[in-house]
């Protein structure tokens, strides 16, 4: 990898510590020209903002913003009506806390309600110009979190999105594999309920990769510089369709297996014969994955039992159905 690269990934991988760092500079520099003395709120404000995608980095200075706004007018309020007493700042605080979870700000935004009432309460009495200082901060510190966080390195997940994708692919056909294993050495049913209950598996690794995929689409949003990212993951959209409909096809003919073995033993016929057809799903879904083109159907049936298929099928199901409804009384 040459140098280049080195710090281009380097950079990427710490680009919350050094955005932090840089936003925080970066809106203090601005307040100070703007005439603030110590401007506080600005790189919290910055800081704050700062988060794995652009799109979260504008929720949270909306909230940021529409925070501090809250707080500057209650605490005004408060003062004017009340002045400065132990009654007042209680009821500032609790006031600003209340109608930040009724609006449902996000709760890491809620403590710094509270702190900022508490800091204009205590300082407009010596400067009146001090509560809207504070907004203009927020506003400052929020913008130049944003700006940084679109314009240098913005997060893009689209990458770790596909090798989820792929990875989880892979485990899909290898889970085939295994139950063409399991059926050529017999159909053992203990076994069969284990490869079962390790297939289950399989679920938690496709929620984690439809995680994967959601925050790489929201990590492409107000990202200039992803229109590429943004295609490929696009293209992967139906593919991660039909790997949830495979979990539920694998669960499925798992199910349907053991279920089958400790009705009657299958045949030797019967065994090797759903072994290759096990095999060729397995290459059928690796194939799938590295290739857009059509791929044939790797199991047929004897034409004397194609029309039977789909009675079959569909009083299989409504069979699992029943089933799965008792289980649950008992």
């Amino acid at each position: 990898m040459k140098i280049t690269e080195r710090i281009f990934h380097f950079l990427y991988r710490t680009g919350m510590v050094w955005k932090s760092g840089l936003a925080t500079a970066i809106s203090w520099e601005i307040c100070v020209r703007l005439g603030f003395v110590r401007p506080t709120m600005a790189p919290i404000a910055a800081i704050l903002c700062l988060q794995v995608t652009v799109s979260d980095s504008i929720k949270r200075a909306y909230q940021r913003t529409l925070g501090t706004i809250i707080g500057v007018i209650i605490t005004a309020i408060a003062i004017h009506k009340l002045g400065v007493n132990v009654w007042s700042v209680g009821l500032v605080v609790t006031l600003s806390i209340l109608i930040g979870r009724w609006i449902k700000i996000s709760d890491q935004i809620i403590p710094q309600i509270g702190t900022t009432a508490i800091l204009v309460f205590v300082l407009q009495s010596q400067n009146h110009h001090y509560p809207l200082d504070r907004i203009e901060e927020t506003l400052i510190g929020c913008i130049t979190a944003i700006l940084i966080n679109m314009l240098l390195f913005p997060p893009n997940y689209s990458h770790d999105a596909i090798r989820s994708i792929q990875s989880y692919t892979e485990q899909l056909a290898e889970c085939f594999i295994k139950t063409a294993e399991w059926i050529k050495q017999g159909c053992e049913p203990n076994e069969g309920e284990a490869l079962r209950k390790n297939t289950q598996s399989l679920l938690e690794q496709l929620h984690q990769t439809m995680d994967n995929y959601e925050l790489a689409i929201t990590s492409l949003k107000f990202n200039p510089f992803a229109s590429k990212s943004r295609n490929q993951l696009n293209q992967y959209n139906k593919e991660l369709l039909h790997l949830r409909q495979g979990y539920a096809h694998i669960s499925g003919m798992l199910r349907t297996l053991n279920e089958w073995a400790a009705c009657s033993k299958l045949t030797e016929r019967e065994r090797d014969q759903w072994y290759h057809h096990m095999l060729n799903v397995s290459s059928f879904v690796k194939a799938w994955i590295q290739t857009k083109e059509n791929l044939t159907n790797p199991i047929t049936l004897p034409p004397e039992l194609e029309r039977q298929r789909f009675p079959f099928a569909l009083h299989n199901d409504a069979i699992q159905m029943v089933e799965d409804f008792k289980s649950s009384r008992e």
